[in-house]
Formats: C-alpha cells, sequence, structure tokens
C-alpha cells in the first residue's frame, strides 16, 4: 500500500490563498461545462479525486455533473466541493454506443462523441481473466482506450465507479491491474478507492430471493463475476467501497437536485434515485477532505479512510496478498440542532441501521469511521459529546465487546441548518460475500477459471466479520 506523504502542504487544502485561481476556473466551467477545463492548471492545490468510470459508472458520472449543475445553477456553495474534489474523470467503456449518448459525453467533453466513445471503449466481450486481458492488450496494441494514458499524479486518490454486473465482465479489475502497475511506479502512489455497485437479491415470482442485475442473465454466472472481480480488485485497491441498489431504495436524501430539473440530462440513466443517493454519501465524504469554509483546511484526508485498520491482520496474510478493507457504507440526516443528552445520540447513531446503502451487518464491523458535519452550534455540541458517542458507538455495534476500531471527525458546515452523519463500517459481514464463498464452495464448474482467484476471495472472506480475531 502506498505511504502517506507527511508534507501538510500536499494534504491540506487551502481555499484561501487560491480564491483568484478557483474564480478563474469557475468561469471556465461557466462557458464551457467541462470538468477537465474546470480544473485547468491555474491552481496547483491537489483535489481529492481522479475518477475513472468504467461501464455503467458512466451513469454516476453523468447524476455527479447534473448534480453540479444544479449547485452552481441555485449559487449553492457545495459547488466548491465539486471545484476543489474532482481533478479529472476518465471514462473507459465496454459499449461505444452506451458511452457516446451519455450527457458527460454529449455535453462535456471537448471531442466529438463518437470519436470519444470510440477512444474510450474497449471493444467486445471476453470470459475470464485471460481472455479479458487479450482483448484489453489489443484495444492498447491499436491505439484504443485513451483513457488509459491517463497520469493521475496529483489527486490525492483513484476513485473507480463501476458496477458488477454481467456486462461488466472482467474489464475493470483488468483495467486496474495496468493502472496499478503504472501509479505504483510514481514516487508517491495515490491510492486506489474500488466505489462499486454490488447485486442485490430480489424476490422473484416463485417467492424466492435471487441475485438478477435486471438484465435477464443467468444469476450463476454474474455471483462468478463478482467473486472473481472482488478478489482481484481487493489486491490492487486500498480501500473497497460497496454499494446495493435494494439498500439505496426509498432512502430520502435532503438537499439532492430534483429529478425534473435534470430530466433531459438522466433521461437514459437507470436507477437515478439510487445513484443520487449514492451521489449524496460521496459529495458528503469529499467535503472535509476537499475544503472547510473557514479557511483552516481540510479535516479528513483520503488516509483516514483506512489507515485505522491499515496494521489489523489477524490473519497474517503476507502484504502483497493481504486483502483491501471493506468500507460499507451508511448515512443519515438530522435537523436537530443540539446533542446534549444520550437519548438523543443514541437516536442518530440507532437511525445508521436503517440509511445503510449496502447490505451488511454492523455489528459485525472491526470498526467504524463517523464523520459529522453541519452547523457550528450543533458540531461544538456533538464535539463536546465525544466520549459518549465513541460510549453509545461502541454499544450499539460491538454488544459482544472485545476489538472494536472507532474513528471520528467533525466538521462544521455552517451554510447548510442541516446536520449529517456519515458512517463507514470496516470489513463486516456482507450477504453477497457469503454468497460468493457458498459459490466457490459447491461449484463443480469452471473449476480452472475458479482456480485463478479461489484463494484470494477466501481472503477476503476470512477478513470480513469479527470472527477474524478468534
Amino acid at each position: 500500500m502506498p505511504n502517506k506523504d507527511s508534507s501538510d502542504d500536499d494534504n491540506i487544502i487551502r481555499t484561501k490563498q487560491n480564491d483568484a485561481e478557483t474564480a478563474r476556473a469557475s468561469d471556465s466551467f461557466e462557458n464551457h461545462d467541462d470538468v477537465n477545463r474546470l480544473i485547468g492548471s491555474s491552481s496547483d492545490t491537489p483535489r481529492v479525486w481522479h475518477i475513472f468510470a468504467f461501464g455503467d459508472g458512466i451513469d454516476l458520472v453523468d447524476t455527479l455533473c447534473a448534480r453540479r449543475k444544479v449547485l452552481r445553477n441555485t449559487d449553492d456553495p457545495k459547488i466548491r466541493v465539486y471545484e476543489q474534489g474532482i481533478e479529472e474523470i476518465t471514462p473507459v467503456g465496454t459499449n461505444t454506443a452506451y458511452l457516446r449518448e451519455s450527457h458527460y459525453v454529449q455535453n462535456i467533453v471537448n471531442e466529438e462523441p463518437i470519436e470519444f466513445a470510440r477512444n474510450h471503449t474497449i471493444p467486445g466481450h471476453a470470459e475470464g481473466q485471460e481472455a479479458t486481458d487479450r482483448v484489453v492488450a489489443q484495444a492498447l496494441e491499436h491505439g484504443r482506450v485513451h483513457g488509459l494514458n491517463a497520469q493521475p499524479e496529483s489527486a490525492h486518490a483513484i476513485l473507480l465507479l463501476h458496477a458488477d454486473t454481467i456486462r461488466q465482465n472482467m474489464i475493470t479489475p483488468t483495467i486496474v491491474d495496468r493502472l496499478d502497475e503504472k501509479i505504483r511506479q510514481q514516487e508517491f502512489p495515490s491510492p486506489i478507492f474500488d466505489c462499486t455497485i454490488l447485486p442485490s437479491k430480489i424476490k422473484g415470482v416463485d417467492g424466492d430471493y435471487r441475485y438478477d442485475d435486471e438484465i435477464g442473465f443467468v444469476p450463476e454466472r454474474l455471483i462468478k463475476n463478482v467473486t472473481e472481480s472482488l478478489a482481484r480488485l481487493s489486491v490492487t485497491t486500498e480501500l473497497i467501497v460497496p454499494f446495493q441498489h435494494r439498500s439505496m431504495s426509498g432512502i430520502s436524501q435532503q438537499g439532492l437536485p430534483n429529478v425534473d430539473i435534470i430530466e433531459n440530462d438522466l433521461r437514459h440513466v437507470v436507477h437515478r434515485d439510487e445513484l443520487q443517493t449514492l451521489l449524496a454519501y460521496l459529495e458528503r465524504l469529499t467535503m472535509p477532505m476537499a475544503y472547510t469554509p473557514d479557511n483552516r483546511g481540510a479535516i479528513l484526508d483520503v488516509m483516514d479512510l483506512y489507515e485505522p485498520v491499515q496494521n489489523l491482520n489477524p490473519n497474517n496474510y503476507p502484504e502483497e496478498v493481504r486483502p483491501a478493507p471493506v468500507f460499507a457504507p451508511a448515512h443519515v440526516s438530522t435537523r436537530r440542532t443540539s446533542f446534549d443528552g444520550s437519548e438523543e445520540i443514541l437516536s442518530l447513531l440507532e437511525t445508521l441501521r436503517l440509511n445503510k446503502l449496502a447490505e451488511f451487518d454492523p455489528e459485525t464491523a472491526w470498526g467504524c469511521m463517523l464523520v459529522f458535519y453541519g452547523p457550528q452550534n450543533t458540531i461544538e455540541s456533538l464535539r463536546s459529546n465525544k466520549g459518549n458517542i465513541i460510549k453509545q458507538a461502541t454499544e450499539i455495534f460491538n454488544p459482544d465487546g472485545g476489538f472494536f476500531q472507532i474513528y471520528d471527525c467533525y466538521f462544521t458546515y455552517s451554510e447548510d441548518s442541516t446536520t449529517r452523519l456519515l458512517a463507514g463500517f470496516w470489513n463486516p459481514k456482507m450477504q453477497i460475500i457469503e454468497d460468493c464463498h457458498s459459490f466457490i464452495e459447491g461449484n463443480v464448474h469452471d473449476k480452472d477459471r475458479l482456480a485463478q482467484f479461489t484463494d484470494q476471495f477466501e481472503r477476503v472472506y476470512q477478513n470480513t466479520g469479527m470472527e477474524a480475531f478468534d
């Protein structure tokens, strides 16, 4: 895993001394509506993310652009989360037509949509790692996939956006293998975070729940792809952040754009509400890393998302195969302005159970990160109850006692009256990981393909849940 640069200049976003550059970038953004032009080269302030969007991840990029558009049009100060938070967006598609028709390609990039889509698409479909490696190698040999030439050197971290479905095949982990090789050659390698949408179990006509990616393919093949993807990405990334549509559906998020406003921008996007929920989480995660209105610098670093558990290795895996931790997301909003008593804190923490963005059991996690942000008086009330918060969180999420790591931080954002709590739970038990493990154990077909990654997936499986410390 990459070493953290100890330089304060690299880790703190200083918004005050870059006001002029930000204003110039905003003018360019207003005129061209271009993420990359917005970033520009007028400021040397490091941004948080270089985003690589694979396949269906372009839908999330379109949702991001629509969100940014609404914030800009309404003069919402949260627009700076996107200005300071995104270094660049690099899409890599698996379907030229789908990428070409995306809002991002049609309205934001500075190339002809057909040409851009052609140069950012891996052609064909392949089964398994070896076949996919050949497809990617052929694309590079013929000068295709310009996105793989991106040099993500200045962002704090690489953020992968993709969905583990049958349509994606093994394109994402194959490309990330090559991306990882390039990044590790840097003096200060950027950590890679895998933000993935995993399939959910849905109720079939027979009343049973089974996995389905809603496009009619065999669920067994879907689980096979998820198993291989998780195994391979656990080696090349520093953190796996899983989301699932079933968990995200129906969660109300205050402050997100009205879908009616952005109907034309997202007319092709499936699961719009769920993707806005996912985006809300990423926005809230990025805010304390990107800037603070009082110009005191960022209070959260990308390393903080995995360093609290980085040195935990209960299964004594060698460093080169130790799987990246899972960071299972949840978040909640409240209009409450005071948290002076235990009951108010207990209620806020308990609500996280109802706002999980993936299917996991928080009581089996190794620990959690809690990020509070909101108006100054509310945050001061929470910070003054820090000890009570840690005590209550430990009792709620670790009822059986034993080891439980908590990392908490408090971020003042006075331009919004809503108080928000964002959480990430490290290495909890997840139903889909349990089911993938059962699939490997019971599968009598494709033994050769499974053998390539069975050992690594077993490490992922053994690293989830508190049983790892037994």
